[in-house]
Protein backbone atom coordinates (compact mmCIF):
# COMPACT_ATOMS: atom_id res chain seq x y z
CA UNK A 1 0.00 0.00 0.00
CA UNK A 2 1.35 3.67 -1.20
CA UNK A 3 1.33 6.13 1.38
CA UNK A 4 0.45 9.30 0.48
CA UNK A 5 3.30 11.67 0.40
CA UNK A 6 0.70 14.54 1.14
CA UNK A 7 -0.14 12.76 4.98
CA UNK A 8 3.76 12.69 5.62
CA UNK A 9 4.24 16.75 5.02
CA UNK A 10 1.12 17.28 7.10
CA UNK A 11 2.37 15.36 10.22
CA UNK A 12 5.36 17.35 9.94
CA UNK A 13 4.09 20.71 9.18
CA UNK A 14 1.91 19.72 12.15
CA UNK A 15 4.63 18.74 14.21
CA UNK A 16 6.50 21.93 13.41
CA UNK A 17 3.81 23.91 14.75
CA UNK A 18 3.30 22.18 17.67
CA UNK A 19 7.46 22.74 18.72
CA UNK A 20 6.68 26.39 17.99
CA UNK A 21 3.64 26.60 20.09
CA UNK A 22 5.65 24.68 22.98
CA UNK A 23 8.67 26.99 22.27
CA UNK A 24 6.47 29.81 22.18
CA UNK A 25 4.95 28.85 25.41
CA UNK A 26 8.11 27.93 27.30
CA UNK A 27 9.33 31.73 26.34
CA UNK A 28 6.17 33.29 27.58
CA UNK A 29 6.59 31.24 31.16
CA UNK A 30 10.60 32.58 30.95
CA UNK A 31 9.23 36.09 30.23
CA UNK A 32 6.85 35.67 32.96
CA UNK A 33 8.63 34.07 35.40
CA UNK A 34 11.29 37.02 35.10
CA UNK A 35 9.22 39.60 35.18
CA UNK A 36 7.59 38.15 38.93
CA UNK A 37 11.50 38.52 39.75
CA UNK A 38 12.02 41.97 38.64
CA UNK A 39 8.39 42.93 40.24
CA UNK A 40 9.71 40.74 43.62
CA UNK A 41 12.83 42.75 42.89
CA UNK A 42 11.81 45.99 42.54
CA UNK A 43 9.22 45.63 45.31
CA UNK A 44 12.18 44.52 47.67
CA UNK A 45 14.21 47.47 46.80
CA UNK A 46 11.05 49.77 47.19
CA UNK A 47 10.05 48.44 50.56
CA UNK A 48 13.92 48.73 51.54
CA UNK A 49 14.00 52.67 50.45
CA UNK A 50 10.95 53.61 52.44
CA UNK A 51 12.74 51.87 55.15
CA UNK A 52 16.02 53.92 54.63
CA UNK A 53 13.71 56.97 54.71
CA UNK A 54 12.53 55.99 58.45
CA UNK A 55 16.20 55.61 59.65
CA UNK A 56 17.12 59.09 58.21
CA UNK A 57 14.33 60.41 59.38
CA UNK A 58 14.94 58.83 63.13
CA UNK A 59 18.65 60.04 62.77
CA UNK A 60 18.41 63.42 62.10
CA UNK A 61 15.55 64.20 65.05
CA UNK A 62 18.31 62.21 67.26
CA UNK A 63 21.09 64.67 65.82
CA UNK A 64 19.29 67.40 66.48
CA UNK A 65 17.92 66.61 70.09
CA UNK A 66 21.55 66.95 71.07
CA UNK A 67 22.42 70.12 69.41
CA UNK A 68 18.88 71.61 68.85
CA UNK A 69 20.44 75.79 69.10
CA UNK A 70 22.30 74.55 65.90
CA UNK A 71 19.49 74.88 63.55
CA UNK A 72 21.34 73.69 60.52
CA UNK A 73 23.30 70.99 59.77
CA UNK A 74 23.76 67.49 57.54
CA UNK A 75 23.72 63.73 58.52
CA UNK A 76 24.47 60.54 56.33
CA UNK A 77 24.60 56.77 56.66
CA UNK A 78 24.08 53.48 55.03
CA UNK A 79 21.24 51.08 54.40
CA UNK A 80 22.87 47.37 54.21
CA UNK A 81 23.57 45.77 51.97
CA UNK A 82 23.36 48.46 49.30
CA UNK A 83 21.52 51.26 49.99
CA UNK A 84 22.29 54.77 51.96
CA UNK A 85 20.55 57.78 53.16
CA UNK A 86 21.02 61.51 53.64
CA UNK A 87 19.82 64.31 56.02
CA UNK A 88 19.62 67.90 56.09
CA UNK A 89 17.82 70.36 57.79
CA UNK A 90 17.45 74.28 58.29
CA UNK A 91 15.18 76.79 60.13
CA UNK A 92 11.77 76.22 59.38
CA UNK A 93 8.82 78.75 59.56
CA UNK A 94 7.50 79.78 63.10
CA UNK A 95 5.37 77.19 64.43
CA UNK A 96 2.02 78.54 65.76
CA UNK A 97 3.15 76.72 68.97
CA UNK A 98 6.07 78.71 69.69
CA UNK A 99 8.32 76.03 69.72
CA UNK A 100 11.20 76.14 67.63
CA UNK A 101 11.22 74.60 64.20
CA UNK A 102 13.33 73.01 61.82
CA UNK A 103 12.74 71.62 58.21
CA UNK A 104 14.18 68.57 57.95
CA UNK A 105 14.75 66.91 53.98
CA UNK A 106 15.90 63.09 53.80
CA UNK A 107 16.71 61.24 50.78
CA UNK A 108 17.24 57.81 49.95
CA UNK A 109 18.62 54.94 47.53
CA UNK A 110 18.50 51.28 47.68
CA UNK A 111 18.96 49.41 44.58
CA UNK A 112 17.19 50.99 41.63
CA UNK A 113 14.48 52.59 44.13
CA UNK A 114 14.96 56.11 45.38
CA UNK A 115 12.94 57.95 47.89
CA UNK A 116 12.57 61.31 49.52
CA UNK A 117 10.31 63.12 52.15
CA UNK A 118 9.78 66.22 53.44
CA UNK A 119 9.40 66.35 57.43
CA UNK A 120 8.18 69.75 59.34
CA UNK A 121 9.93 69.18 63.54
CA UNK A 122 9.05 71.20 66.12
CA UNK A 123 11.75 71.38 68.93
CA UNK A 124 9.49 70.71 71.98
CA UNK A 125 11.02 71.08 75.70
CA UNK A 126 10.49 68.20 77.91
CA UNK A 127 8.19 68.69 80.94
CA UNK A 128 10.52 68.45 82.96
CA UNK A 129 11.97 71.82 81.49
CA UNK A 130 8.84 74.21 81.34
CA UNK A 131 9.12 76.44 83.75
CA UNK A 132 9.26 75.56 87.98
CA UNK A 133 7.70 71.78 88.41
CA UNK A 134 7.91 69.97 91.64
CA UNK A 135 7.13 66.68 91.43
CA UNK A 136 6.36 66.99 95.51
CA UNK A 137 5.79 69.47 98.14
CA UNK A 138 7.30 72.73 98.16
CA UNK A 139 8.52 74.42 101.29
CA UNK A 140 8.94 77.97 101.35
CA UNK A 141 10.77 80.28 104.30
CA UNK A 142 12.10 83.00 102.66
CA UNK A 143 11.06 85.55 99.60
CA UNK A 144 10.39 83.30 96.10
CA UNK A 145 9.93 85.65 93.23
CA UNK A 146 8.77 83.58 89.99
CA UNK A 147 9.15 86.01 86.43
CA UNK A 148 7.64 83.95 83.29
CA UNK A 149 5.51 81.40 85.07
CA UNK A 150 3.56 79.87 87.92
CA UNK A 151 4.53 76.92 90.12
CA UNK A 152 3.36 73.49 88.93
CA UNK A 153 3.73 71.06 92.33
CA UNK A 154 2.57 67.34 92.72
CA UNK A 155 2.06 67.66 96.81
CA UNK A 156 1.33 70.88 98.81
CA UNK A 157 3.12 74.17 99.29
CA UNK A 158 3.80 75.62 102.78
CA UNK A 159 4.60 79.65 103.18
CA UNK A 160 2.25 80.96 100.00
CA UNK A 161 2.80 84.62 101.92
CA UNK A 162 6.89 84.42 100.89
CA UNK A 163 6.03 84.08 96.79
CA UNK A 164 5.80 86.45 94.59
CA UNK A 165 4.75 86.89 90.20
CA UNK A 166 6.13 88.69 87.79
CA UNK A 167 8.50 91.85 88.08
CA UNK A 168 8.65 94.04 90.92
CA UNK A 169 6.97 96.44 91.13
CA UNK A 170 4.46 95.87 88.17
CA UNK A 171 1.25 97.44 88.19
CA UNK A 172 -0.53 94.14 86.53
CA UNK A 173 -1.19 90.78 87.50
CA UNK A 174 1.50 88.87 85.96
CA UNK A 175 0.53 86.49 83.21
CA UNK A 176 1.71 82.71 82.72
CA UNK A 177 3.67 82.30 80.40
CA UNK A 178 4.84 78.57 80.37
CA UNK A 179 0.98 77.05 80.12
CA UNK A 180 -1.18 80.12 79.51
CA UNK A 181 -3.50 77.83 77.26
CA UNK A 182 -4.34 76.59 81.04
CA UNK A 183 -4.08 79.34 83.15
CA UNK A 184 -4.06 82.72 82.18
CA UNK A 185 -2.56 84.03 85.31
CA UNK A 186 0.86 83.00 86.62
CA UNK A 187 -0.07 81.56 90.39
CA UNK A 188 0.20 77.86 92.25
CA UNK A 189 -1.09 74.94 90.54
CA UNK A 190 -0.97 72.20 93.15
CA UNK A 191 -2.12 68.20 93.60
CA UNK A 192 -1.99 68.98 97.50
CA UNK A 193 -2.76 72.14 99.14
CA UNK A 194 -1.77 75.21 99.28
CA UNK A 195 -0.57 77.05 103.09
CA UNK A 196 -0.64 80.46 103.95
CA UNK A 197 0.36 81.94 107.69
CA UNK A 198 0.03 77.91 108.93
CA UNK A 199 -3.95 77.69 106.93
CA UNK A 200 -4.98 76.41 103.94
CA UNK A 201 -6.19 78.85 101.41
CA UNK A 202 -9.02 77.37 100.20
CA UNK A 203 -10.24 75.63 103.72
CA UNK A 204 -13.88 76.53 104.59
CA UNK A 205 -14.56 79.39 106.59
CA UNK A 206 -10.86 80.51 106.45
CA UNK A 207 -10.29 84.14 107.86
CA UNK A 208 -6.97 84.59 104.75
CA UNK A 209 -7.96 86.93 102.29
CA UNK A 210 -8.26 84.22 98.95
CA UNK A 211 -8.35 87.07 97.14
CA UNK A 212 -4.61 87.97 96.90
CA UNK A 213 -4.00 84.35 95.41
CA UNK A 214 -7.47 83.98 93.34
CA UNK A 215 -5.21 82.59 90.71
CA UNK A 216 -4.40 79.31 92.44
CA UNK A 217 -5.54 76.29 92.33
CA UNK A 218 -5.30 73.28 94.82
CA UNK A 219 -7.26 69.61 95.30
CA UNK A 220 -10.29 72.25 97.26
CA UNK A 221 -10.73 74.40 93.87
CA UNK A 222 -12.57 72.96 90.49
CA UNK A 223 -9.64 73.91 88.43
CA UNK A 224 -7.84 71.47 86.47
CA UNK A 225 -4.95 69.86 88.25
CA UNK A 226 -1.32 69.86 86.57
CA UNK A 227 -1.27 66.11 86.70
CA UNK A 228 -0.23 66.12 83.19
CA UNK A 229 3.12 68.63 83.67
CA UNK A 230 4.35 66.88 86.41
CA UNK A 231 6.44 64.16 84.39
CA UNK A 232 9.84 63.24 85.95
CA UNK A 233 12.53 62.74 83.53
CA UNK A 234 12.57 59.18 82.81
CA UNK A 235 15.16 56.18 83.40
CA UNK A 236 15.43 56.28 79.61
CA UNK A 237 15.81 60.31 79.09
CA UNK A 238 18.46 59.83 82.20
CA UNK A 239 20.43 57.50 80.25
CA UNK A 240 20.65 59.17 77.56
CA UNK A 241 21.19 62.52 79.65
CA UNK A 242 24.73 60.47 81.17
CA UNK A 243 25.64 59.34 77.36
CA UNK A 244 25.76 62.29 76.05
CA UNK A 245 26.67 64.49 79.06
CA UNK A 246 30.37 66.29 79.48
CA UNK A 247 32.63 65.63 82.77
CA UNK A 248 32.25 68.60 84.94
CA UNK A 249 36.20 68.34 85.53
CA UNK A 250 37.70 70.56 87.91
CA UNK A 251 34.20 72.49 88.74
CA UNK A 252 33.38 69.75 90.68
CA UNK A 253 35.59 68.92 94.00
CA UNK A 254 34.49 67.02 97.01
CA UNK A 255 30.97 67.55 96.18
CA UNK A 256 31.15 70.79 95.53
CA UNK A 257 30.36 71.85 91.96
CA UNK A 258 31.21 75.88 90.98
CA UNK A 259 29.23 77.36 88.63
CA UNK A 260 31.57 80.10 87.45
CA UNK A 261 34.56 77.14 86.64
CA UNK A 262 32.45 75.27 83.82
CA UNK A 263 33.21 75.91 80.56
CA UNK A 264 31.44 79.01 78.88
CA UNK A 265 30.64 76.83 76.07
CA UNK A 266 30.75 73.00 74.96
CA UNK A 267 34.28 72.07 75.08
CA UNK A 268 33.65 69.32 72.59
CA UNK A 269 30.83 71.02 70.64
CA UNK A 270 31.56 72.12 66.92
CA UNK A 271 33.89 74.85 66.55
CA UNK A 272 30.88 76.50 64.15
CA UNK A 273 28.39 76.31 66.91
CA UNK A 274 30.54 77.62 69.78
CA UNK A 275 28.42 78.95 72.64
CA UNK A 276 24.79 78.43 70.93
CA UNK A 277 23.78 75.12 71.40
CA UNK A 278 25.16 74.73 75.27
CA UNK A 279 25.51 71.63 76.95
CA UNK A 280 24.61 68.66 79.69
CA UNK A 281 26.38 67.90 82.54
CA UNK A 282 25.12 64.85 84.89
CA UNK A 283 26.40 64.88 88.83
CA UNK A 284 25.49 61.80 90.89
CA UNK A 285 26.32 63.02 94.43
CA UNK A 286 27.85 59.66 96.21
CA UNK A 287 25.93 58.26 98.96
CA UNK A 288 23.38 60.21 100.64
CA UNK A 289 25.03 63.68 100.48
CA UNK A 290 23.53 66.62 98.51
CA UNK A 291 25.52 68.28 96.27
CA UNK A 292 26.39 71.44 96.62
CA UNK A 293 26.52 74.25 94.00
CA UNK A 294 28.18 77.49 94.14
CA UNK A 295 29.28 80.43 91.78
CA UNK A 296 27.86 82.38 88.96
CA UNK A 297 27.01 81.19 85.44
CA UNK A 298 28.52 84.38 83.68
CA UNK A 299 25.55 86.15 81.18
CA UNK A 300 27.54 86.10 78.38
CA UNK A 301 27.95 82.16 78.62
CA UNK A 302 25.82 78.95 76.98
CA UNK A 303 22.94 78.02 78.92
CA UNK A 304 23.50 74.66 80.34
CA UNK A 305 21.60 71.28 81.08
CA UNK A 306 22.40 70.84 84.83
CA UNK A 307 21.23 67.06 85.69
CA UNK A 308 21.38 66.45 89.44
CA UNK A 309 20.39 62.24 89.72
CA UNK A 310 19.98 63.16 93.80
CA UNK A 311 19.67 65.56 96.39
CA UNK A 312 21.00 69.39 95.69
CA UNK A 313 21.51 72.22 97.84
CA UNK A 314 22.36 75.67 96.06
CA UNK A 315 24.38 78.07 97.73
CA UNK A 316 25.22 79.10 101.63
CA UNK A 317 24.01 81.45 103.98
CA UNK A 318 26.89 84.08 104.08
CA UNK A 319 27.77 83.52 100.25
CA UNK A 320 28.01 85.26 97.02
CA UNK A 321 24.52 84.79 95.32
CA UNK A 322 24.11 81.80 92.91
CA UNK A 323 23.42 82.70 89.28
CA UNK A 324 22.53 79.58 86.95
CA UNK A 325 21.69 79.75 83.58
CA UNK A 326 19.56 77.22 81.54
CA UNK A 327 17.84 74.18 83.23
CA UNK A 328 18.26 73.02 86.42
CA UNK A 329 17.21 69.08 86.97
CA UNK A 330 16.89 67.91 90.56
CA UNK A 331 15.67 64.19 90.83
CA UNK A 332 15.46 64.39 94.61
CA UNK A 333 15.32 67.23 97.31
CA UNK A 334 16.53 70.70 96.07
CA UNK A 335 17.39 72.89 99.07
CA UNK A 336 18.01 76.64 98.33
CA UNK A 337 20.20 78.16 101.38
CA UNK A 338 21.77 81.02 100.11
CA UNK A 339 20.78 83.59 97.73
CA UNK A 340 20.08 82.61 94.60
CA UNK A 341 19.04 83.63 90.57
CA UNK A 342 18.42 81.16 87.85
CA UNK A 343 17.13 81.94 84.58
CA UNK A 344 15.62 79.17 83.01
CA UNK A 345 13.60 76.13 83.85
CA UNK A 346 13.71 74.21 87.77
CA UNK A 347 12.50 70.65 88.22
CA UNK A 348 12.94 68.99 91.56
CA UNK A 349 11.35 66.40 93.42
CA UNK A 350 11.13 68.33 96.36
CA UNK A 351 11.68 72.21 96.65
CA UNK A 352 12.54 74.48 100.36
CA UNK A 353 13.80 77.58 99.93
CA UNK A 354 15.64 78.87 102.80
CA UNK A 355 16.94 81.98 101.39
CA UNK A 356 16.31 85.17 98.70
CA UNK A 357 15.30 83.54 95.58
CA UNK A 358 14.51 84.50 91.89
CA UNK A 359 13.86 82.37 88.98
CA UNK A 360 13.27 84.04 85.71
CA UNK A 361 11.37 81.52 82.47
CA UNK A 362 12.70 83.81 79.51
CA UNK A 363 9.74 84.97 77.52
CA UNK A 364 11.68 83.42 74.42
CA UNK A 365 11.89 80.25 75.74
CA UNK A 366 10.10 77.80 73.11
CA UNK A 367 12.78 79.31 70.33
CA UNK A 368 15.79 78.08 72.41
CA UNK A 369 15.11 74.30 73.55
CA UNK A 370 18.18 73.69 75.78
CA UNK A 371 20.34 69.95 74.73
CA UNK A 372 18.79 66.61 75.97
CA UNK A 373 15.43 68.17 76.76
CA UNK A 374 14.41 69.28 73.44
CA UNK A 375 11.88 66.94 72.01
CA UNK A 376 12.00 66.54 68.20
CA UNK A 377 8.17 66.06 66.94
CA UNK A 378 7.44 65.73 63.35
CA UNK A 379 4.17 67.39 62.47
CA UNK A 380 3.91 67.35 58.81
CA UNK A 381 5.39 65.17 55.95
CA UNK A 382 5.50 65.76 52.32
CA UNK A 383 6.98 65.25 49.02
CA UNK A 384 9.86 67.96 48.50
Amino acid sequence: MKRDPRADGYALLAALVVVALAATVIAACIAAVGARQNVAAADVSATAATAALRDALSSACERVRWVPEARSGSTQGSYPPVGHWTATWRPGDAAPSGFGSITLDVSSMVGPSRGALRAAVEMRAELCAQGVVVAGDVELHAPLRVIGGGIYSGGCLRGREWLSFGVEGAASAAGDGVHPDLWPLAAVHALGSIWADGEEIHARGSALPVSRWAGDSDTHSDERGPTELLSPPGPELMCALGEHATTPGDALVSGVLDLTLLPSCDPLGPAEAAGLEGYIVLVRPEGDTALLIVGRRPADACPITLVVDGDAIVGQPGLWETVGLGALVVTGRLEIQGPARHTGHIYAGRLAVMATTVIEVPGDWRAHPLPGLATPVIVALSKP
